[in-house]
């Protein structure tokens, strides 16, 4: 798992650093240190806040529980509106999953599928589980967002600028894998 983990990290910076467009509606760029990703419990209680990075992005890695596979979802944010704009795996199955059209390509033995048609959301309601150790990945913070036993629903947003959360390990190197995934 370890590698495979780091393999995400490392795909997730290359990514990034390849660019690519989310979509007309993500055209207008976060100021930075204006603008913050936020992870509440749907009872209002704030789990996480990290400000955006310059370009916006940000993503949540995951294990998926049907593939045992790690996977990671690709944002990129627009004022308080937030573009999903791909998806990549090491398990080309867990983008089948997701049943989106996209151009796919293989980025050091992960599947990365860009998605034709990019996804908007002002909130997407998540549910939070020790299982799939869902993790908000900004810059080269990560921030677990599930709970040490059940589960609980969750909603990210983009909101104005607040940092709050505890942060911790990246599922073994995330942050690169983050960085590798895609920028917008």
């Amino acid at each position: 798992m370890t590698r495979t983990w780091r393999a995400a990290a490392g795909l997730f910076a290359g990514l990034c650093l390849l660019g690519g467009a989310a979509s007309s509606e993500a055209a207008a760029r976060p100021i930075p240190g204006t603008w913050s990703v936020a992870a509440d419990r749907l009872d209002g209680a704030q789990l996480a806040a990290r400000p955006l990075p310059r370009d916006g992005s940000f993503a949540l890695a995951y294990e998926h529980s049907a593939y045992l596979a790690p996977a990671v979802e690709l944002f990129a944010a627009a004022g308080d509106r937030f573009t999903m704009y791909g998806l990549a795996s090491p398990n080309e199955a867990v983008l089948d999953y997701y049943e989106v059209a996209g151009r796919r390509t293989r980025v050091l033995g992960w599947w990365v599928l860009r998605l034709d048609r990019p996804q908007a959301f002002r909130q997407l309601p998540l549910i939070a589980t020790p299982v799939g150790r869902r993790t908000l990945v900004v810059g080269d913070a990560c921030v677990p967002l599930y709970p040490s036993s059940g589960s609980y629903d969750l909603r990210i947003r983009i909101r104005p600028v607040r940092q709050a959360g505890r942060t911790g390990p990246c599922p073994a190197a995330v942050p690169q894998g983050v960085r590798r995934a895609g920028g917008p």
